[in-house]
């Protein structure tokens, strides 16, 4: 099974490397060691760019899509894939709230039916892109699901000790930079933030911010580029690539903290 600290192990992180039409940018590393293949799709969005919106985004998106609305439908499609795994997360890289989604599946290669490969893809694409709306905006259920979800993760940080004093630390070191804040956001924003607000903000996201697919496994370069152009295609503005993460800073005086 793959695991993301694969990506950097494999054949010494050999990537061919396309740029799509609509300004996505694809990875693709062929290797033989797997039966199975692992499609990540990356969105990069700015810290001070409303990140609680944007950690509340994956996660309503994984609950359904306008193809597949709710859980069920989604498990049925998941098997229809051989048993894939589906998974969606945040995550901070430098000054980077970096949004997740990650389908693992089996290749083509040992199964009795081909179709595998543009159908995961394609079920990727759509739970990234083409939400389940209703009204103006995402599933208030959802929503209202996520946000106590959301809001239930953060104040339970302190009860692990470790994680809270070391998020704790990294806030106090960086309080006046953009690397301080959580990654999975602020408390006190959740309960302001509604399904039209979300959706506004995810079409914002997906039209103009970098978006990476990163696929590993044993497939053709060329097969992959074309399946991902299919399956991705939607229409995009100009690329604005979020600020680089300042490296120089530093404190006036030291700070003791209790």
């Amino acid at each position: 099974m793959f695991t993301r600290s694969d990506f950097a192990a494999l054949d010494g992180f050999r990537f061919e490397r396309f740029e799509l039409p609509n300004g996505l940018v694809l990875f693709v590393q062929r290797s033989a060691r797997f039966k199975t293949l692992v499609v990540e799709a990356f969105i990069h969005s700015h810290l001070t760019e409303r990140p609680t919106h944007t950690a509340l985004v994956p996660h309503v998106l994984r609950r359904g899509c306008a193809r597949y609305p709710n859980a069920p439908r989604m498990v049925q499609r998941l098997n229809f894939l051989y048993g894939a795994a589906l998974s969606t997360d945040i995550a901070k890289i430098g000054e980077r709230q970096i949004l997740t989604f990650r389908l693992e599946f089996v290749s083509d290669r040992f199964l009795p039916r081909k179709g595998n490969l543009r159908n995961g893809i394609q079920f990727l694409a759509d739970v990234m892109l083409r939400p389940l709306v209703v009204g103006n905006g995402f599933s208030p259920r959802y929503m209202e699901t996520e946000k106590t979800n959301l809001r239930r993760f953060i104040e339970s940080l302190i009860d692990d000790r470790a994680t809270y004093a070391a998020e704790r630390c990294v806030q106090e070191m960086c309080k006046d930079e953009p690397y301080g804040i959580y990654e999975h956001g602020r408390l006190e924003d959740i309960a302001a933030i509604d399904g039209r607000q979300l959706l506004s903000w995810h079409r914002a996201l997906t039209r103009r911010n970098p978006i990476q697919v990163f696929v590993a496994g044993n497939v053709d370069p060329d097969e992959v580029r074309r399946v991902v152009e299919s399956a991705f295609s939607f229409k995009r503005g100009k690329t604005v690539v979020p600020a680089p993460t300042r490296t120089d800073s530093r404190p006036a005086a030291g700070r003791e903290v209790h």
